[in-house]
């Protein structure tokens, strides 16, 4: 049986809710699956990160999500060197929608191990 997570089901939800509406997606199909895209898009790449901020903070982090997003994109600018990383745009644009896709995710896993 494939473990389920919150991260698994983060990146599933991310899939079919945001890729569709994505601009920036290469690939137009159907979001089942993985897509070439999801290498450089931010939204995926700090998904893992995320997850983990919501399930240890809920609602809101101390610093507030707004400075973890500002931090993600801060550090991925940095790193690039670039004025501004194609695959960061969909964090930027996206940001809320994801973090509260993950918030129902966690919630949703809290409720089930509280039953």
């Amino acid at each position: 049986m494939e473990n389920v997570t919150p991260l698994n089901q983060s990146t599933v939800a991310l899939r079919e809710r945001i890729c569709p509406e994505c601009e920036w997606r290469g690939d137009k199909l159907e979001a089942a699956d993985e897509l070439a895209c999801e290498k450089l898009c931010a939204l995926f790449v700090h998904l893992p990160r995320l997850t983990r901020i919501v399930a240890q903070f809920g609602s809101e982090p101390p610093c507030g999500y707004d400075n973890v997003i500002d931090h993600f994109l801060r550090r991925a600018h940095e790193q690039s060197g670039s004025t501004q990383p194609d695959g960061e745009a969909p964090l930027r644009a996206y940001a809320a929608d994801v973090l509260a896709m993950i918030e129902r995710v966690v919630a949703r896993r809290d409720d089930q191990a509280s039953r």
